[in-house]
């Protein structure tokens, strides 16, 4: 099960700029809603403690959005990363795990998912654990390659494909109290790296693999979109038009 969750939003979203030229990119359009509207849709009956926003771009736009609309009770909080840009993914998630407890479920907030995925992932019982997708192998990706006792030991946009298990579909479980916050007591040291602030999360995660086993979650035949530009937004939309 999980505690809280975790929603990384700073983005500037360029590549979308015709769409975030006057919000985030979780606030585009997407079929009777946004993209961010439909991920809190699929949380909610999981009624986690907390729902942990990192917003960086247009943050006051999002803050507005979530007031407005209100989301169903959801405890949510909304959280600035003052350097979205300059830095990347890398430490909106060291801003959200100061600010997060326990059993975590963490999303990037320009994927749209399967809610059956999501259910996956949510109740699990593995405390670090990636999503796997078998099915593909996607160069734009994050791919995954796990050991034959199961355990990830490498997460990497630059594996090939003879080395990959698959593709992860940019849904985390990590847990900030297990094996004694190991994974929030390392990440300022890695952060204290030259250039890590240009980093993503998932580089942290895959050093963190050397140190903490992490399992995965088959979500093979399950559909997830990350969205980048307008095309991808369209595309998706098709897609999942008849998806919960």
């Amino acid at each position: 099960m999980i505690d809280e969750v975790v929603i990384l939003a700073a983005g500037t979203g360029s590549r979308m700029a015709e769409i975030t030229h006057d919000r985030p990119k979780c606030m585009a359009p997407f079929l009777d809603g946004t993209i961010l509207s439909r991920l809190l849709r699929q949380i909610r009956p999981y009624s986690p403690k907390a729902v942990h926003i990192i917003g960086g771009y247009k943050i006051e736009v999002l803050e507005d959005y979530l007031k407005e609309h209100a989301y169903f009770d959801l405890p949510i909080s909304v959280h600035l990363n003052a350097r979205y840009a300059t830095t990347n993914s890398l430490l909106s998630a060291e801003l959200a795990l100061s600010k997060a407890k326990g059993q975590l479920l963490m999303f990037n907030s320009d994927v749209v998912y399967d809610a059956e995925l999501v259910r996956r992932m949510y109740e699990s019982d593995i405390p670090f654990a990636f999503s796997l997708d078998r099915s593909d192998y996607n160069e734009e990706s994050e791919k995954l390659t796990l050991d034959a006792a199961g355990r990830v030991v490498q997460i990497a946009k630059t594996t090939v494909e003879a080395d990959a298990t698959g593709c992860s579909a940019d849904l985390y479980r990590v847990n900030t109290e297990t094996a004694d916050g190991l994974l929030v007591r390392l990440l300022p040291r890695f952060i204290s790296r030259p250039r890590a602030s240009k980093l993503l999360f998932e580089d942290y995660l895959d050093n963190c693999l050397l140190v903490q086993n992490f399992g995965a979650v088959d979500v093979t035949g399950l559909e997830w979109y990350e969205i980048d530009t307008v095309p991808e937004l369209k595309d998706a939309e098709q897609v999942f038009a008849n998806i919960p």
